[in-house]
């Protein structure tokens, strides 16, 4: 996941930096767990929301695509 991040830095930033992760000890370890688990949640709730947004346009295309009613004629 780390080697991920790193490659993503060096394609997407402006300038070119060195690599930072190799610095960082060992005991990293853990925290690069919590970092997936993060990682993974956020995927799963934008996943969640992308959902609900697609269901909500579906309900808007059909309310406005149904056919209308002529207005009641008044007496």
């Amino acid at each position: 996941m780390i080697g991920s991040l790193e490659q993503g830095m060096r394609k997407y930033r402006r300038r070119p930096t060195p690599p930072r992760w190799p610095l960082y000890p060992p005991r990293t370890a853990p925290t690069a767990r919590a970092l997936e688990r993060y990682l993974v949640n956020l995927a799963a709730d934008q996943e969640q929301q992308l959902q609900v947004m697609d269901s909500e346009a579906q309900r808007c295309r059909a309310l406005l695509t149904a056919p209308s009613q002529p207005p009641p004629r008044k007496r």
